[in-house]
This record gives C-alpha cells, structure tokens and sequence, in this order.
C-alpha cells in the first residue's frame, strides 16, 4: 500500500513540470523554456528545471563544460483553483557553455 502511494506521488508529480528542448539562440547562445506547477514549486522550481537542462545540454557538448547565464526571466501565473488561487511559474533561460573544447582548448 505504502508503494503504491509513492508511486501515485511519483507519477502525479512527474506530469508537473515540463520543458522544451534547448534551441540555438545565435551567436553561440542556447534558450530553454520551463514550466512548473505550484506543487513543483512554481517559477522557482521551473528556473531550477531550465538550468538543471541546460547543465544537461553542455555537459553532453563537452563533459567539463558548465554552464553561464546570460539571462533568466521567470514568470508566476496565478489562477483560479479549487482550494483558491495556486501559482503556477514559467521560465526562460539564455545561456551559453563554457568548457575547455568548447574554447579551443583555452580555460576560462
């Protein structure tokens, strides 16, 4: 039973936050968007998403690559809900890696 409820949580808060995939933003720049529920902790948790997604993206480019960012906006959306107004949160995420390959081979 106590499983059975864990996975219920799991699967409830898993469909809670979403993300797209990362986009070139030109001059060697990549954007992110996220979107978090209230119970994913609203424009806080989705900032979280967009950077853990972006970490995701340049560690894949160049595994000492980490991430610099250029610009966040994160957003509340409040609505109406059954319990009162909960707040849902959206955020963008400008970004771009740094690595020892991704520069040439020069540490920043």
């Amino acid at each position: 039973m106590r499983t059975a409820i864990v996975i219920g949580l799991a699967v409830l808060l898993a469909g809670c936050v979403e993300s797209t995939a990362v986009m070139d933003g030109g001059n060697g720049t990549f954007v992110i968007s996220s979107r978090a529920a209230p119970l994913a902790g609203g424009a806080f948790g989705a900032r979280n998403v967009s950077y853990e997604e972006a970490q995701r993206f340049c560690s894949q480019q160049d595994p000492t690559a980490h991430v610099v960012v250029l610009e966040t906006n994160s957003q509340s959306v409040y609505r109406c809900s059954a319990g009162g107004f909960d707040a849902a949160g959206d955020n963008d995420l400008r970004f771009r890696c740094e690595g020892h390959r991704l520069n040439g081979g020069v540490s920043q």
